[in-house]
């Protein structure tokens, strides 16, 4: 499928046993971490309904962003019009960071965020921790997450997860966690690099979200490395892919869940090809 016009690509799901809402998780979605801060609404929400149109309906939004409002909007669109058939065709993911959340304000961030999307509830809500930020405190960390347990058991999230969790960090959380994590969302250099932490995902029923631009933003992936770790190779004579559309197929195939981090029509169209 390359044309909006043509009518929506059906991306195929995540589809793991003894799951629950996760179950439903799109294997590609749309990211919108890396948009650009100044982006004109009418602009975006065009992209949004284009991509939409394309066939994606995962998209993650983080809180407070300016795109919330507009993301929502183009959601109402597209089941008015018929071009989704309803909000369970959707799959909204909703982040904040861990430096943002202190953790009386964690609940009523999300409620204000549910009422800018015009939603009931989101289906993951994630929790970042800081890249290269804070050293991981289990007692600072306890907090927050029994606010994201409230999330959760007030329906205003069906799955609740983190964002750049090492297995150490899994296994501290997991530790005095009431509800367990059901995502973590990773970088793509750290999803093919840390073969322990996706055999610990699976192993705990965590599914692997990753985020990629693919846009030379990610300045420390290597291309090369990854298909030579992995055996893969690019017939460039009889293989029209490019290394990004190899390694989002890759990605597919250890059943991750993948985030295209842009709003170019370009690459939504191109990453589709993955499936064929």
């Amino acid at each position: 499928m390359t044309d909006a016009s043509q009518g929506p690509f059906a991306i195929p799901k995540i589809k793991r046993e003894n799951r629950t809402a996760a179950i439903n998780l799109p294997a590609l979605g749309i990211g919108t971490s890396s948009a650009p801060e100044k982006l004109d609404p009418s602009a975006a929400k065009a992209v949004i309904l284009y991509a939409i149109g394309l066939g994606y309906t995962h998209f993650q939004i983080e809180i407070s962003s300016y795109l919330e409002q507009i993301v929502g909007e183009a959601i109402a669109e597209a089941l008015q019009n018929g071009t989704v058939q309803s909000r369970d065709d959707f799959f909204i993911t909703s982040k904040i960071r861990f430096h943002d959340a202190a953790s009386d304000s964690i609940v009523p961030n999300l409620k204000k965020s549910l009422q800018t999307l015009n939603l009931k509830s989101v289906d993951i809500f994630l929790i970042e921790w800081p890249e290269n930020g804070n050293i991981f405190s289990v007692n600072e960390f306890m907090l927050a997450w029994k606010a994201m347990e409230e999330c959760h058991s007030l329906g205003l999230a069906s799955v609740i997860g983190v964002g750049n969790f090492s297995t150490t960090m899994l296994e501290s959380l997991l530790q005095f966690a009431k509800t367990a994590p059901e995502a973590n969302q990773i970088g793509m250099e750290r999803m093919w690099r840390d073969k322990k932490l996706r055999e610990y995902c699976a192993e705990n029923d965590i599914t692997i979200v990753v985020s990629s631009s693919v846009e030379g933003e990610d300045k420390d992936f290597d291309y090369t490395q990854f298909m030579e770790s992995e055996g893969l190779k690019i017939e460039k004579d009889s293989i029209l892919k490019t290394p990004a559309q190899v390694y989002f197929r890759w990605a597919y195939e250890q059943g991750v869940a993948v985030l295209l981090e842009s709003l170019s029509e370009q690459l939504m169209k191109e990453m589709l090809n993955i499936f064929q």
